[in-house]
């Protein structure tokens, strides 16, 4: 869905006013006769002209603006939806898939082993807490990962299709640091103690975490 908020209200400059008349202060078209205000404050003005001149030149202007309102927004939108639903693409070493829900698993799970498939499942169902814990396989330099999701989950569109990555089931490392948040999430530990007890048993690592800010809690 393209999103046009804020680019509609440049329209109002296009009304011409019966009276013909700008203010000085700003050149904003105004229904206002200049009986009704300062006289210094105001220039009287030829409509025709302004229907021929400068209306022309706003009416350009506006087009101009919406028409790069709605490139951007394509644009965004094209980055951030991922292939279409059912349908895999590749992005670097990794694979995404789009599904039309979290409910739905992508099919490169068909033939994942052992509890690969249930872990995909419990990292849809912890966005807030993954998105707080860093992976350490070194995804955040390879594959510009930020957080532990990312390895699961490239995004979440605003429709609700979930665009799955393959990267985490490749991964030992980001398979054990998703496990072992999401178990102790379950387990009654808070956010911030899940994350302190990732970041101690990964620090000597050797590799280089995500950037991925702490939780307050």
């Amino acid at each position: 869905m393209l999103h046009f908020s804020g680019v509609f209200s440049l329209f109002i400059h296009l009304d011409l006013p019966a009276s013909g008349v700008f203010l000085k202060s700003g050149g904003i078209i105004t229904p206002y006769n200049c009986q009704e205000i300062r006289i210094q404050d105001c220039d009287t003005i030829n409509i025709e002209k302004m229907r021929k001149g400068e209306g022309m030149k706003k009416i350009r202007n506006v087009v101009f603006l919406l028409g790069i309102s709605v490139i951007l927004a394509a644009c965004s939108e094209s980055e951030n939806a991922g292939p279409p639903v059912g349908e895999q693409e590749e992005k670097g070493y990794d694979i995404l898939e789009t599904t039309a829900s979290a409910a739905e698993g992508p099919q490169f799970l068909e033939h994942a082993n052992g509890s690969i498939p249930s872990i995909y499942e419990e990292t849809a169902g912890h966005q807030e807490l993954l998105t707080h814990i860093p992976c350490y396989c070194g995804c955040g330099e390879s594959a510009g990962h930020d957080h532990a999701f990312d390895c699961f989950i490239d995004h979440v569109n605003e429709d609700g299709t979930v665009v799955w990555n393959n990267h985490g089931m490749k991964c030992g490392v980001c398979l054990e640091i998703a496990a072992r948040a999401v178990d102790m999430k379950n387990d009654g530990y808070s956010d911030k103690e899940i994350r302190e007890t990732i970041d101690k048993a990964y620090i000597d690592s050797g590799m280089e975490p995500t950037s991925t800010p702490k939780p307050q809690a």
